[in-house]
C-alpha cells in the first residue's frame, strides 16, 4: 500500500516537515547561560571553635545548589535585570556533583546578552546572600567567644594572683604542704592560660576571617555568551514533523484499507 500510494505519503511527510519548520521558526528562541563553580573547602576556620559548622555547611555543594533556587537569590536578580522572578524560577537548572563537589547552572532568556546577564548576577547574588548568611550566623557566635575569652582573662589574672599572695605568706609553713600548695596554683595557672590562649586564638581567627570578606566558592567556567539558541531545535522540529507526517499517512493508509475490505464483501453480496 505504501508502495502504491508513495506520492501521498512523501507528500504527508513533506507537509509535516514543513509545518514542524514553520513552527520552530515561529516561536521564540532561547538562549541558555550559566556558570560552573566549586564550594571551597580550605577556608580558615578557627580550631575547636564554632565556626566550624557554618563553614561545613557552606562548604557543602549541595547548600549553594539548593541556595540558588531560593528567594533570596532569585529576588536579588530579578530586581537588578526587571524580570519576573517565577520566570527565572522556571528557567533556572542546578546540577550538583557531591563527589567533586562542582555546581552547575543555566539561565535562559531571549537574547545571548540577556542570558549571559543573568548568570553573572545570580553568581554575584549567590555570593552575597551566603556572605551574608555567614555574618549573621557569626556575629553572636563571635560575641560569645570575646565574651569567654574577657572572663577567662580575669580567671587567669585571679589565679596569677593567689599564687603571687601564696608565694610571698610561705615563710614558716610546713615545707611538704607548702610545695602540694603552691603546685595546685600553679597548676590552676597553667589551665587558666590554656584557656585564655585558645579563646584567644578563636576570638583572633574570627576577626581574620571577617576581614577576609569573600564568599566561599571558586569559580571554574564563568559565564559566557551563547552561540547558538538552546530552543526551539529547528532540526528537530523538522524531524519531529517529517515523523508526524509519516505517522498521519500510514493511518490514513491502513484506515482506507479496512474501510475496502469492509465494502469489498457487501459489493459481492448485493
Amino acid at each position: 500500500m505504501v508502495r502504491a500510494h508513495w506520492k501521498s505519503v512523501a507528500l504527508f511527510a513533506a507537509a509535516g516537515a514543513i509545518v514542524g519548520g514553520i513552527t520552530a521558526l515561529l516561536l521564540p528562541p532561547v538562549y541558555r547561560s550559566g556558570a560552573v563553580f566549586q564550594a571551597e573547602t580550605n577556608s580558615f576556620t578557627p580550631i575547636g571553635g564554632p565556626l566550624v559548622g557554618i563553614a561545613a555547611r557552606q562548604a557543602n555543594p549541595q547548600f549553594f545548589g539548593d541556595l540558588l533556587t531560593t528567594d533570596a537569590v532569585l529576588r536579588r536578580v530579578a530586581e537588578a535585570e526587571q524580570v519576573d522572578i517565577q520566570e527565572l524560577r522556571q528557567t533556572l537548572k542546578v546540577d550538583v556533583n557531591l563527589r567533586t563537589g562542582v555546581v552547575r547552572f543555566t539561565l535562559g532568556a531571549g537574547t545571548p546578552q540577556r542570558a549571559k546577564a543573568l548568570a553573572e548576577r545570580s553568581l554575584a547574588a549567590l555570593g552575597e546572600v551566603s556572605l551574608a548568611l555567614r555574618q549573621a550566623s557569626a556575629d553572636p557566635q563571635r560575641a560569645f567567644i570575646a565574651q569567654r575569652a574577657a572572663r577567662a582573662r580575669e580567671e587567669l589574672r585571679a589565679a596569677e594572683q593567689a599564687l603571687q599572695t601564696f608565694v610571698r605568706g610561705r615563710t614558716g609553713r610546713n615545707l611538704a604542704a607548702t610545695q602540694l600548695d603552691e603546685a595546685q596554683l600553679r597548676g590552676a595557672v597553667d589551665v587558666a592560660q590554656q584557656v585564655y590562649l585558645q579563646l584567644r586564638l578563636q576570638e583572633e581567627g574570627a576577626a581574620v576571617e571577617d576581614a577576609r570578606n569573600t564568599p566561599v566558592i571558586s569559580v571554574i567556567d564563568p559565564p559566557v555568551l551563547p552561540a547558538r539558541p538552546d530552543r526551539p531545535r529547528r532540526r528537530l522540529a523538522v524531524l519531529v514533523g517529517l515523523l508526524i507526517g509519516l505517522s498521519v499517512a500510514l493511518v490514513r493508509l491502513l484506515l482506507e484499507g479496512e474501510r475496502r475490505r469492509f465494502t469489498a464483501p457487501h459489493s459481492r453480496s448485493t
